[in-house]
């Protein structure tokens, strides 16, 4: 696993210098995304909205599996849902960066190493006595350093958590307020480019036993939900009604 630092850029804010720094560019030829340029971070950033929306294409939304670890300027821990290399084009000048894609509330940032790659950024500081401090990737913590004691103990007592499917020992049985209404959810509409890999993943979980097709008329019908995951799906419902009518135990 990578740790990557999530800066932010602070200045004094003036006539002339600027409290935030940010640069448009159009993103694989599809829409325009706003960077803000952040010399505290060490990659690239993407909400997972920002990436739908320059994919364009529903059939690309599979991105490839981050193992990077994000921690931002206020201490959080974040970790992407996947990454992606992307075409970057501004002023006519194109560049293909890798971005880690988060699900969540933040802005899209270029990192300091690409502020300075495509010059939207110098280091102009050049004597001994206001040396500026550099760090290149070589110098970076490895992925074996990351690894710490207290992962490795959680990973070795708790191992049975980590294998298999997580399967309840016995039968769980919910009980239902017997005065509640039962409600039927119509099934939702599926994008056409994902009905394929909807029914195999169906498929495949009836398979391993993890759903059972139900046949005869029932009471209750949640809707389904299919999320897309990097490199799959992932498949569940929405029980909101039925939540409101189980009883719980005290």
């Amino acid at each position: 696993m990578v740790t990557h630092k999530i800066g932010s850029l602070h200045t004094e804010s003036n006539d002339k210098v600027a409290s935030q720094l940010f640069v448009t560019m159009m993103v694989n030829d599809n829409a325009y995304v706003k960077f803000q340029l952040d010399c505290g971070a060490t990659c690239n950033l993407l909400p997972l909205k920002d990436y739908v929306k320059v994919m364009g294409d529903p059939d690309d939304l599979y991105i490839e599996k981050s193992k990077a670890k994000l921690t931002m300027y206020n201490g959080a821990v974040m970790y992407p849902v996947g990454k992606c290399k992307l075409k970057c084009t501004r002023d006519g000048s194109s560049h293909v960066l890798e971005f880690q894609v988060v699900d969540g509330d933040v802005r899209p940032l270029l990192s300091a190493e690409t502020c300075q790659r495509l010059n939207f950024l110098k280091v102009l500081v050049k004597d001994s006595f206001h040396h500026v401090d550099t760090v290149t990737q070589d110098s970076q913590f490895t992925p074996s350093t990351l690894k710490t004691v207290i992962d490795d103990d959680l990973l070795t007592e708790y191992a049975d958590v980590f294998e298999g499917l997580g399967w309840l020992a016995d039968p769980y049985h919910i009980e239902i307020d017997p005065t509640a209404q039962p409600v039927i959810h119509p099934p939702r509409k599926v994008p056409v480019t994902l009905r394929e890999p909807l029914r195999l993943e169906l498929e495949r979980m009836v398979n391993e036993n993890i759903l059972a097709p139900v046949s005869e008329a029932t009471d209750w019908v949640s809707s389904m939900v299919t999320v897309i995951k990097p490199n799959k799906l992932r498949i569940c419902i929405d029980p909101k009604d039925l939540n409101r009518a189980i009883k719980r135990p005290h």
